[in-house]
C-alpha cells in the first residue's frame, strides 16, 4: 500500500470471487485445492495483493499476475478481462481489482490503467497524482498524496463515503461492494502519522474493533477483516478473524488480506499464505 512498504490491498475485489455468475458470463476456473503455503517461489517481491487474482512487484519493478479475473454477475455485457496482463512500467506500489489496475510508479506518480471494465471511459481521475499509499476496490481508488492527505475517486456503481480531513496519514485502504448489492457496504482504513488505524465509510466492521496505539504500518482489508503489521512487524488482524483467517507467527515486511485468503511477504521478500484455497496465493 505504501511506496515504502509496498504492499497493495487485495480488498474488495477479493468479494468478487463471491459473486455468482449471471447467466452467458464466460465460466471461470475453480480455485486450486491446495492452500498450502508457499515457502520456496522463485522470486522475491517488494510488493504483494490478493483477491480475484494476484498481483505483485518483483525485485525490479515490474508487476506480475497470476491466476485469472472473477466477472461480477451483471457486468457480462462488458466484462474485465478473464486473464489481465500486466501494465508495462517499475512500480513502488500497487492496487487491484476485477476492474482496475491502479499503481505508484518509481518516480511517485499514479498511474491507472482504465481499459478493463465499464467503470471509467476516459483519464483516471487519479492519474498523475504524486502519492505515498494507495488501494483500489470494486471500481474506486483512494490514494494518500504526499503531503499526507487522502484522495478518493468512486465509479459510479455506489455512493461515495466521507473520507477523513487533514494531513499527515501514511496509508489508506478500501473495501466493501456488499456482493454488489448493498450500497452500505463501502468503507475504509487510514493509519494517521503515529500509525494509529482509522477507520470510517457506510458502515462498521463487524467483530473485533482494530487494534489500539501507534506505529502501524502495511494496512490491507476486505469489508469482513483487515489486517496490519505492528511495531514489531508481526500480524495483527481484526473484524470476522477465526478459523482459517488466525495468521501465523512471525515477522514480516507487509500483508495482504483477501476474502478467503491473505498472504504476507517476510523479511527476504518471500510470501507466505494461509486462509481457505484462493488462486490468488498461489503464486507462479
Amino acid at each position: 500500500m505504501t511506496r515504502d512498504r509496498s504492499l497493495a490491498l487485495g480488498g474488495l475485489l477479493s468479494l468478487i470471487i463471491l459473486a455468482p455468475l449471471a447467466a452467458g458470463c464466460p465460466p471461470t476456473e475453480g480455485p486450486p485445492a491446495d492452500p498450502t503455503p508457499i515457502e520456496d517461489p522463485a522470486r522475491a517481491w517488494t510488493a504483494l495483493d490478493v483477491g480475484s487474482f494476484g498481483a505483485a512487484i518483483d525485485e525490479s519493478g515490474a508487476a506480475v499476475f497470476w491466476g485469472q479475473n472473477y466477472i461480477p454477475s451483471g457486468f457480462c455485457d462488458s466484462p474485465p478481462p478473464l486473464r489481465p496482463s500486466p501494465p508495462e512500467g517499475r512500480f513502488a506500489a500497487l492496487g487491484v481489482d476485477a476492474f482496475n489496475f491502479c499503481a505508484i510508479a518509481t518516480n511517485g506518480r499514479v498511474l491507472c490503467d482504465t481499459n478493463w471494465g465499464p467503470h471509467w471511459s476516459d483519464r483516471h481521475p487519479l492519474d498523475g497524482v504524486d502519492a505515498r499509499s494507495i488501494d483500489v476496490a470494486c471500481g474506486h481508488a483512494c490514494v494518500v498524496d504526499t503531503g499526507g492527505e487522502i484522495a478518493c475517486a468512486f465509479a459510479s456503481n455506489q455512493p461515495p463515503f466521507e473520507s477523513p480531513a487533514g494531513t499527515g496519514f501514511q496509508e489508506v485502504a478500501v473495501a466493501g461492494c456488499g456482493g454488489w448489492a448493498n450500497d452500505e457496504a463501502l468503507l475504509g482504513c487510514s493509519l494517521d502519522e503515529e500509525g494509529r488505524v482509522l477507520c470510517f465509510g457506510h458502515e462498521a466492521m463487524p467483530g473485533a474493533p482494530p487494534p489500539d496505539g501507534p506505529d502501524h504500518h502495511s494496512l490491507s482489508m476486505v469489508s469482513d477483516w483487515a489486517c496490519a503489521l505492528d511495531a514489531d512487524d508481526r500480524i495483527v488482524c481484526w473484524g470476522d478473524v477465526d478459523g482459517l483467517r488466525i495468521p501465523p507467527e512471525g515477522t514480516f515486511s507487509q500483508v495482504a488480506v483477501g476474502s478467503r485468503s491473505a498472504c504476507a511477504l517476510d523479511l527476504d521478500g518471500y510470501p507466505q499464505c494461509w486462509g481457505q484455497p484462493s488462486n490468488a496465493d498461489q503464486p507462479p
